[in-house]
């Protein structure tokens, strides 16, 4: 599980706006005023997650084979979770279930139908009763290998990043 690294310090918001932050993501041109505004605000307030990975395409675990794909991550802004990776496994492995199973209720069973629909692409909240209320969100999105440690999701499968308000930015390998 993720124990140490240099995201360490990210945890404090509002954090220095510093050179270092594009290399998480590139800061707009400055022409972008509202852009660059955005950029800012986010990379200084946006608190640091860790996401767990509930499904990924199979060339994301292997170094050797790794490409930019999909996968379908699980995340929380709760303070209390937002860096429990064995809480988020938990919910992510619940929320996998969903794939071979139906439960009759109405929105787990629509979040097993997205993730059984290889060209789904979603960002929505995790039903309660997965969380045990703890609201969640899972959502899908393109991974570059590059930018995950050794190339490959860990056998963890729990990766970290800032939550902006409408998107979840991971962390580059430097970060790891």
């Amino acid at each position: 599980m993720l124990t140490t690294g240099t995201w360490e310090k990210l945890v404090a918001t509002p954090r220095p706006l510093t050179d270092e932050l594009t290399t998480i993501k590139g800061k707009p041109f400055g022409f972008l005023r509202k852009a660059v505004k955005k950029w800012e605000h986010e990379m200084a307030n946006a608190p640091l997650v860790f996401a767990a990975v509930v499904q990924a395409n199979s060339a994301l675990f292997d170094p050797k084979e790794s490409t930019w794909a999909p996968a379908v991550l699980l995340y929380t802004t709760d303070p209390a979770r937002s860096r429990d990776g064995e809480w988020l496994r938990q919910v992510a492995d619940r929320c996998a279930a969903l794939r071979e199973r139906r439960t009759g209720d109405r929105r787990e069973d629509g979040l097993g139908f997205l993730l059984n629909e290889e060209e789904s692409n979603f960002d929505i909240e995790v039903p309660p009763t997965l969380t045990g209320g703890v609201t969640a969100k899972i959502c899908t999105t393109f991974v570059d290998p590059d930018n995950l440690p050794n190339r490959a999701i860990p056998p963890h499968r729990i990766l970290a990043g800032l939550a902006w308000e409408k998107e979840l930015v991971l962390l580059p390998k430097s970060y790891y």
